[in-house]
C-alpha cells in the first residue's frame, strides 16, 4: 500500500510518501541520518504544498502514511533527545479525524494504517501519563523545532471513534489510560467505577483466552507477530492494570499467575517487537535469571529490528533494578514503580 501512494501519480501528496520511504530506505541500507533526514525536510515541504492546496479524501490517506512514516523515524533516531515525533503523530491523527469519520467501507491496508496510529497514540498516551517533564513540553516542542518562541500548549487530541473500532486489545488498553482515577478521586470508590474496571479486566482476560487457544481474533490481519507475542503484551496490560488499581481491588493471585506466564513466554520467544511489555516484566524481574532473559530478548531483538527504542528501555530497566535492589526487595506498586522510572526520563518516555 505505501509503495502503490508514492508511485500513485506525481502529485505532492505522492512526493512526501515517496520520501518519506526513501528517508527509511537511506537508513537502512547506509545508517546515515543525515542523508534521512534530507528526504524528510523534502516530504514535509510536500505536505505542506499540498495541504495549502487542498485535499481530498485519497490524498488524506497519503497525509497519513506520511505523517506516521516521519513520526516512526524521528522516534527511531531522536526520541531520546526530541519529543517532536509527537508533533508528527498528532497531525497523523487530526488528518484521521478531519477524513475518516463516516462508517464508508475501508479495506485491509487502511484498517492495518489505521491500528499503526492508533499503537503509536495509546503507548504515547502512557508515557506522557507518567512523565514528569509535561508542563515543559511546549518549551521543548520549539527547541526541537527550532523556534525562537515556546508553543503555549500542545493539545494531544484524541482520535475518534472511527480510530478506537479497528483494535480491540488497544481499544480496552486507550479506554483504561484515558479514565483511569486517581485514588484521591471522589468518584474512585463508586460502583459505576468498580464494574467499570471490572468489564475491562473480562474483555482483556477474555482475549487472552483467545489467544491461547490460537482462535484468530478479527482485529489483526495477517502474521506479523505471533500469538505468543499477542498474548504477552495483552498480559502486560493486565498487570498494569492490576498494579493501577491495586488499591481499589487489592493484590490478586491472579497477578502472580499473569506475570509467571509471561515470564513462560519470554523463555520461548526469539524476539519481542513490543516494548511495553519487555518494560513491565522488566519490572517483574526479581531474579538474575530473569533479569538475563529480559536483556537477552532485548538485544536480540533490538538486532534483529534495528530497534534503538528498545535501548532507553534496556537502561530504563537496569535503573529500575538497581533501586530495587537498593530497596532491599521493598515490593512497590505498579504505578509509583513506572512514575518512578518514566519520569526520570529527559523527554517523553517511548515505549513504542
Amino acid at each position: 500500500m505505501i509503495a502503490r501512494m508514492a508511485i500513485r501519480d506525481d502529485s505532492d501528496s505522492s512526493c512526501a510518501v515517496l520520501n518519506s520511504l526513501l528517508a527509511w530506505a537511506v537508513l537502512v541500507k547506509y545508517g546515515n541520518p543525515k542523508h534521512a533526514t534530507k528526504f524528510v525536510a523534502t516530504a514535509l515541504s510536500s505536505l505542506k504544498v499540498s495541504m495549502r492546496n487542498g485535499i481530498g479524501r485519497q490524498e488524506a490517506l497519503q497525509h497519513i502514511i506520511a505523517g506516521i512514516l516521519i513520526c516512526s523515524l524521528e522516534m527511531h533516531l531522536f526520541s531520546q533527545s526530541s519529543p517532536v515525533w509527537l508533533l508528527y503523530l498528532s497531525g497523523t491523527k487530526n488528518i484521521i479525524n478531519q477524513f475518516y469519520q463516516d462508517n464508508a467501507t475501508e479495506d485491509t491496508d487502511q484498517t492495518l494504517l489505521f491500528q499503526w496510529v492508533f499503537y503509536f497514540d495509546t503507548l504515547a498516551r502512557l508515557g506522557m501519563r507518567h512523565w514528569n517533564g509535561r508542563q515543559s513540553l511546549g518549551l521543548q516542542l520549539s527547541k526541537g523545532l527550532g523556534l525562537e518562541k515556546g508553543i503555549p500548549q500542545f493539545t494531544f487530541h484524541e482520535i475518534t471513534k472511527h480510530g478506537r473500532r479497528t483494535n480491540k486489545i488497544m481499544e480496552l488498553f486507550s479506554e483504561f489510560c484515558y479514565n483511569v482515577l486517581s485514588p484521591d478521586d471522589p468518584r474512585y470508590f463508586s460502583v459505576e467505577y468498580i464494574s467499570w474496571l471490572g468489564n475491562i479486566e473480562n474483555q482483556l482476560i477474555s482475549i487472552r483466552e483467545q489467544l491461547q487457544q490460537r482462535v484468530t481474533l478479527p482485529d489483526f490481519n495477517g502474521e506479523s507477530e505471533s500469538f505468543a507475542v499477542r498474548e504477552l503484551f495483552v498480559l502486560a496490560i493486565l498487570v498494569y492494570f492490576t498494579k493501577k488499581s491495586t488499591k481499589l481491588i487489592g493484590s490478586s493471585s491472579k497477578t502472580n499467575e499473569w506475570i509467571e506466564s509471561a515470564f513462560q513466554i519470554l523463555s520461548e520467544i526469539e524476539h519481542c517487537n513490543k516494548p511495553f511489555p519487555l518494560f513491565i516484566f522488566g519490572l517483574e524481574a526479581r531474579t538474575d535469571n530473569k533479569r538475563v532473559l529480559i536483556l537477552d530478548l532485548i538485544d536480540c531483538t533490538a538486532e534483529k529490528f534495528n530497534g534503538r527504542g528498545l535501548v532507553s528501555v534496556r537502561k530504563l530497566l537496569v535503573k529500575s533494578w538497581v533501586q530495587y535492589d537498593l530497596n532491599a526487595g521493598d515490593y512497590l506498586r505498579q504505578g509509583r514503580d513506572m512514575c518512578s522510572f518514566l519520569s526520570i526520563c529527559n523527554f517523553v518516555p517511548c515505549l513504542i
